[in-house]
């Protein structure tokens, strides 16, 4: 029996969307796995013909026209690239390709049973993750599953903060089925319970306060507009929750005031040469806005973070390692691409909101509820240009993004 090139590339479009399920399964457990899989799952998209069939509708989106047209900034950021060699310029657009694996995605989640299987591949894979955590923080399980110093199918767990953004969207998406699933609603809700207290109780990354309070008021926003009792009423019960849980919760508790302290204390400890989460987060901030306001409109190219941050003589992480990122996502655009990159980023994203609102819901909010998460974890973090986050950015603004394309057919 023989295998035409036709069979193969009907496999490989067969093939691919159940790789991105695996690379979903994969998030919260191991980046190195994730990466293949949906590495995979875009070439088979690619190589299989779905990228190619529907590309006369995908073509249409302006967030086609600004991706490319950012990605194709990043290329001529290339030629005048402060990185030591071609090599590392080149390294620093594969970090931000990434951006194009919407437009090979889109056409995987035509099929709803995919879309559905997604979603509930990631409460299952975050489900399993919490319970992890959980035995570790009440010293059930000694492995100290939080860090990236246990390895799993030859290859780490993903880093906490990583944990917190998808944690904190599974949350949010089983909240929203707890409304829109009838026959496991409460099983949704329990879930929902689960991911809050394990989010505002037990993990230590501050981040998550940041996101769950805005996907909070996003559902607030979301259920009450322009209806004033409504508002009252939430505004209400919002405050009497964040005073709630700020007084039962040790975690927050500490992690408030210990925030506080670093930052009026900030100028103190740097000069004695102290440094904690904050502080290093604002020396990064500083050292790199110096740089960029030496190249405020095309930056230092792509690739070149490292070498031009490593001049100015700011804060590492690890004695003798080039520093990778200043932690914010905004600032690595804007040093790199310049005041031009940084325009285009964001319109990029403004464009995902613009489209979110063109949706139904849930699948409207949920959207909206990724959008936010990515935004306000960029201000602390990198969401796209390193770690698993802006993958999992790309892969769920795929799913919802793609009952527009269904609309189209």
């Amino acid at each position: 029996m023989s295998f035409s090139v036709a069979d193969f590339r009907l496999w490989m479009a067969d093939t691919a969307p159940y790789a991105t399920l695996a690379a979903i399964a994969c998030l919260p457990f191991s980046k190195f796995w994730m990466n293949q899989f949906l590495i995979t799952a875009v070439v088979f998209s690619f190589f299989g013909g779905l990228f190619g069939q529907y590309w006369q509708y995908i073509k249409q989106r302006y967030s086609t026209h600004v991706a490319l047209a950012f990605f194709a900034w990043i290329w001529i950021s290339v030629i005048y690239s402060a990185a030591p060699n071609f090599l590392e310029a080149l390294q620093g657009v594969g970090k931000y390709g990434k951006i194009l694996y919407i437009l090979a995605l889109l056409p995987i989640f035509l099929q709803p049973f995919i879309r559905q299987w997604a979603e509930l591949l990631l409460i299952a894979s975050i489900f399993i993750s919490t319970l992890f955590n959980l035995a570790y923080a009440y010293d059930i399980w000694h492995i100290r599953m939080h860090l990236e110093d246990y390895f799993i199918f030859n290859t780490f767990l993903i880093n906490p903060i990583y944990i917190t953004v998808q944690t904190t969207f599974v949350a949010f998406l089983c909240f929203t089925r707890f409304f829109t699933h009838e026959k496991y609603k409460y099983l949704f809700l329990a879930l929902f319970i689960l991911f809050s207290f394990y989010l505002l109780f037990i993990n230590p990354q501050r981040t998550a306060y940041l996101l769950y309070l805005s996907l909070t008021l996003l559902v607030i926003f979301q259920n009450t507009y322009c209806n004033w009792k409504k508002i009252l009423f939430s505004s209400l019960f919002l405050c009497l929750f964040l005073f709630s849980v700020y007084h039962l919760s040790p975690q927050i508790h500490h992690n408030v005031h210990e925030t506080i302290t670093e930052v009026l204390n900030y100028q103190e400890d740097i000069t004695q040469g102290q440094y904690n989460s904050t502080n290093y987060r604002l020396s990064f901030l500083l050292h790199s806005w110096d740089i960029f306001i030496q190249h405020p409109w095309l930056g230092t190219g792509a690739g070149s973070f490292s070498y031009v941050y490593a001049q100015t003589n700011g804060p590492s992480l690890y004695e003798n390692k080039l520093l990778d990122h200043p932690h914010n996502e905004y600032m690595m655009v804007m040093l790199q691409f310049g005041l031009v990159g940084l325009s285009l980023f964001l319109v990029w994203i403004i464009t995902h909101w613009r489209w979110a609102s063109e949706l139904s819901p849930p699948n409207k909010f949920r959207l909206q509820a990724l959008i936010i998460i990515f935004v306000l974890n960029g201000l602390a973090n990198v969401s796209l240009f390193s770690g698993s986050t802006g993958s999992f950015y790309l892969l769920f603004l795929a799913l919802y993004s793609a009952t527009w394309l269904e609309k189209k057919l």
